[in-house]
């Protein structure tokens, strides 16, 4: 089978607390990212898509073989306001101006207004990102940054789809309510992450507009079921077991408008180690067809890659599977562990026409 694509990862989120990466040295970063990314590819993840936080650097590390891993689309520092998801400031914190700029391990960056966030954009595109992130909403376990809040102008928001489709490529967005979904379809974005609560109007207006939707719940399951283990506060707990919910549902809710689903994690810190699980996730309520398809060609085609990846096919890039198990009979062996650790289903990893795994 193809080689799978996930499509919200965050290579270089190796800390517990994003607060706590981006004080972190890229030297110690990176060290814990490399092993990070031989085991997605391990697990038969032969590209992802990197959400924030990742770099040119890495990226070539991986191509030239210096690193083993997939292949990475990094976004570059994830976009932010003041006070929105990637501001990672206390409260008393009086700085004014983009201090994350500075920190090495930061996974974002702040900007305020038209003129500012265009020229943040064009320096991602400069710096080699291969599409834009934008946090349009607050987020699901902030302190101070509501996860009900719209962030970002309509202005702003349309000012980042012109840059990026100027650059040839898109932007996505983060964007938990329904207000911010739909302000964001509105504006042009193509990728919209998490969605959990995604009306169905919206999920409508997102067919029309051809926007995709790429819900993680491996990463509310991660906090449901080790939050407590790895001392995360009991409210990001609960909160994650009414996400996951939430996620199901915003699945069904796209599926039923025409909405393509794609596939993404979002695992990061200490459960990296979870990506396989979105796998088993989605089989709960999705067909193993729906569930493969998301992780191939629909996530190839929202990353504007179609005919390159997620196919076998005379052209595409030959990113393959070789599993002892047809998944669509027993999907469980793309998920579940065999004797090495890794999916018991998957005996090689083809990527780029060589075996790596």
């Amino acid at each position: 089978m193809p080689g799978m694509i996930d499509a919200h990862v965050h290579v270089v989120g190796v800390a517990k607390t994003f607060s706590e990466n981006q004080n972190w040295p890229m030297s110690l970063i990176t060290a814990k990212a490399i092993p990070i990314l031989e085991n997605m590819l391990r697990r038969g993840f032969t590209t992802v898509r990197d959400a924030g936080g990742a770099d040119w650097g890495l990226a070539r590390a991986v191509e030239s073989g210096l690193v083993t891993g997939p292949r990475i689309f990094f976004s570059g520092k994830a976009i932010t306001q003041t006070g929105g998801h990637a501001d990672m400031r206390s409260l008393t914190d009086s700085f004014v101006g983009c201090h994350c700029c500075q920190l090495p391990g930061s996974l974002g960056r702040i900007v305020d207004g038209v003129p500012e966030l265009r020229r943040a954009i064009r320096d991602e595109f400069r710096k080699g990102a291969t599409q834009i992130k934008l946090f349009a909403s607050g987020g699901a376990f902030s302190s101070h940054d509501p996860i009900t809040n719209a962030q970002f102008s309509m202005e702003e928001l349309t000012a980042a789809v012109e840059e990026a489709f100027i650059a040839r490529t898109y932007v996505m967005a983060h964007a938990f309510p329904d207000i911010a979904i739909d302000r964001a379809v509105r504006a042009g974005i193509r990728s919209i992450e998490h969605g959990c609560y995604i009306t169905p109007d919206t999920a409508r207006r997102m067919a029309d507009k051809g926007a995709f939707l790429v819900p993680t719940l491996a990463v509310f399951d991660a906090y449901k079921e080790e939050g407590e283990a790895q001392h995360y506060p009991q409210g990001t707990i609960d909160r994650s077991t009414e996400l996951l919910d939430r996620s199901r549902d915003a699945i069904a809710i796209g599926q039923d408008a025409g909405v393509p689903i794609c596939f993404g994690s979002d695992v990061t810190g200490p459960f990296h180690g979870r990506q396989s699980r979105e796998i088993f996730l989605r089989s709960e309520f999705m067909s193993p067809s729906e569930v493969l398809r998301s992780a191939t060609v629909t996530n190839a085609e929202m990353m504007m890659l179609a005919g390159d990846l997620g196919v076998i096919t005379p052209g595409a890039i030959a990113d393959l599977l070789v599993l002892n198990t047809n998944p669509l009979d027993d999907i469980s062996c793309l998920y579940a562990p065999g004797e090495d650790g890794y999916p018991r289903g998957i005996d090689m990893v083809m990527k780029d026409g060589r075996f790596i795994a």
